[in-house]
Order: structure tokens, then sequence, then C-alpha cells
């Protein structure tokens, strides 16, 4: 994967040498090298008992619930613990479950100041 950086964007392979980032960002240089998995996918791996056609504040007490489970995963992941490849992937994970919530406050959006509510 590196070399494909160094094919295609030349000046932006410095920034794997850049200590500053290296200290900022640790997570993001240990998934590229190989060290660690991207937090998306354990969060695929995240089995979440709910159907996501459920009312708005039950998927957020789903999500809350279920993000006790996804830290303890994470860390028994980072650590060895368990291997990645041997979690079984779930009809309905937390990334599933994040992206409904996600559609649903898209539906009637309030992210800027207007709190316009559009679609």
């Amino acid at each position: 994967m590196i070399i494909m950086w160094a094919l295609l964007r030349p000046d932006a392979i410095s920034i794997l040498k850049d200590k500053e980032a290296k200290a900022s960002l640790p997570r993001y240089f240990a998934i590229l090298s190989g060290e660690k998995i991207s937090r998306f996918l354990i969060a695929k791996k995240v089995r979440v008992d709910i159907d996501l056609s459920s009312d708005l504040s039950e998927l957020w007490k789903a999500h809350d619930e279920a993000l006790n489970f996804y830290w303890e995963l994470e860390k028994a992941v980072d650590t060895k613990k368990i291997r990645y490849k041997s979690i079984p992937d779930p009809r309905v994970s937390l990334l599933d479950l994040k992206s409904e919530i996600a559609n649903r406050l898209l539906k009637s959006c309030i992210f800027c100041e207007r709190r316009c509510g559009v679609n």
C-alpha cells in the first residue's frame, strides 16, 4: 500500500516520516503498518440486536450499549487476544446502526446554525 502512495503521490510519502504526524495520529500509522485494524472494520463486527426501523431514541439506546462492547472488542483485537478474522459478521452491526442514525439525522438536518430541517 505504501508503494502505491509513493508512485501516485510522491509528495505525500514524506508524511510517513514526520514525527509530529506520527505522534498526533498513532492509530492511523499503526493501521498503515498493519499493526492494528481500522475502527470502522471493528464496528462492522459488533452485533446489535435491534430492528433498524425502530424509533430513533431506541436506536441511540442500542448504540450506547453497543459502544461498551465495541471498546472491549477493540482492546482485545489490538492486544491480539482475539483475531479479527475469526469474529463472525453479524446480521446487524454497530456500523449499520451508526449509518441508520446518521441518515435519520440528515433527513431533518440541524447541523449548521440555520437548523433548517431540510432533507
